[in-house]
């Protein structure tokens, strides 16, 4: 008898639980929706928020930490976090001078050809490289282009963007700060946070935007073993931590730059589904309500 009322009353059980989950979407909606259109204003983005299970959900203990500590932990390969592994510009000219020796010798030899081709053909092979020194002077980041896209780089920029912006938008919204501004523009991707830019900072405050900063490259990193798109993100953390009152010592800064590694490293392992679907959904440019809405479910 007792089987057979449990049968009974389960539909409205279920039926109570689903109407329970609904009004929570649509809660949630609601409050995603409110925080998409306040960004700009924080005390807004904050207030439409203040119900929301995972905004300002993560707390931070900042601390220095070693390079020892952090390579035992993450087994992180600086190298390929700060921008990937270096373009080898002095092999591509050696092996060019080599290259266009042997064409040129070839271009000599070939008795078939009228002798003002022969000549042109020969001083242009010479000229290659003259001319591959001269871009590696004045534009080296030119001939990492054929080199990205031999090693299968040049096709990954939408999807590097969409995970080192979605890592930014997860950390920082978990760590509770709001949006100053935000771009899914293919080129532009960007996601900025206020109290980035100006103003001093208490160690609390700055640790925040430390980790948040160090999301993007480790984000990256996570899905594509290293990261291009760090450079920015390192001049925004140093500005960060000169900003830090009262005032870091040079020592200190490293050490909390590698405690921003450690923190951003270890959050955003345990959050790696999320984080997939945040990226996926940046990459389809998804507007920002959807994303945070993706972030709370």
């Amino acid at each position: 008898m007792c089987v057979m009322l449990a049968a009974v009353r389960a539909p409205g059980m279920q039926m109570r639980a689903s109407s329970g989950s609904r009004a929570r979407l649509s809660a949630l909606s609601s409050s995603t929706a409110l925080a998409a259109q306040a960004v700009g204003r924080p005390d807004e983005f904050a207030a439409a928020l203040k119900d929301a299970k995972n905004f300002n959900s993560i707390r931070l203990a900042p601390r220095p930490v070693s390079q020892a500590e952090l390579t035992r932990v993450t087994s992180i390969d600086p190298e390929l976090l700060l921008g990937g592994a270096q373009f080898d510009y002095q092999s591509l000219l050696i092996g060019t001078v080599a290259g266009s020796s042997v064409l040129g010798l070839g271009a000599m030899s070939a008795t078939w050809l009228r002798d003002d081709i022969r000549f042109a053909l020969t001083y242009g092979i010479a000229l290659l490289p003259i001319a591959l020194l001269g871009v590696g002077s004045l534009a080296p980041g030119l001939l990492a282009v054929p080199a990205n896209l031999l090693s299968g780089k040049g096709g990954q920029a939408t999807m590097r963007a969409a995970w080192h912006e979605a890592a930014h938008l997860l950390l920082g919204y978990r760590c509770g700060l709001a949006l100053e501004s935000f771009s899914v523009d293919k080129g532009r991707e960007a996601v900025q946070f206020c109290g980035e830019s100006s103003g001093a900072l208490d160690l609390e405050q700055g640790s925040r935007l430390l980790v948040v900063a160090m999301a993007g490259m480790i984000g990256e990193y996570l899905q594509f073993g290293d990261a291009d798109g760090g450079k920015q993100d390192l001049a925004q953390m140093q500005t960060v931590l000169q900003r830090v009152s009262p005032r870091l010592s040079p020592g200190d800064q490293q050490g909390y730059t590698r405690w921003a590694a450690l923190m951003a490293w270890s959050h955003l392992q345990t959050m790696k589904p999320q984080l997939e679907r945040t990226a996926q959904a940046l990459e389809r440019r998804a507007p920002l309500d959807e994303l945070l809405a993706e972030i709370e479910a």
